[in-house]
């Protein structure tokens, strides 16, 4: 087997084992979210203690567009990051806009 090729194993056989049980695995990504979103004030301010299930999750926390998202952002870049990201941002990033106006977004090391 190439280095390459190993590297590659690697780097997508978590992807690979998910495959083999979707259902648990999407309940591990449920269980990381949500640990992380606790770190969160957005998090703790949509009642993240009180969700153990998926139906839940969609429930507090529903699909919302950028426009929504941006005094949070904003919040965030005035000194409150805590409010929106689990751990300090390490930058700010501009969308190019190509569907529309350019936004900002948190970057983390997560």
């Amino acid at each position: 087997m190439t280095f390459q090729r190993q590297i590659l194993g690697q780097l997508l056989s978590g992807w690979f084992n998910s495959l083999r049980d979707p259902a648990a695995a999407q309940e591990v990504a449920l269980r990381a979210l949500l640990g992380e979103y606790s770190k969160t004030g957005y998090g703790r301010e949509r009642g993240i203690v009180n969700i153990s299930a998926m139906a839940d999750f969609k429930e507090a926390f529903p699909v919302l567009g950028y426009d929504q998202f941006a005094p949070m952002v904003q919040r965030a870049m005035q000194g409150d990051s805590a409010y929106l990201c689990s751990s300090e941002p390490i930058a700010y990033a501009m969308t190019r806009g190509t569907s529309g106006k350019s936004k900002v977004v948190p970057c983390t090391q997560a």
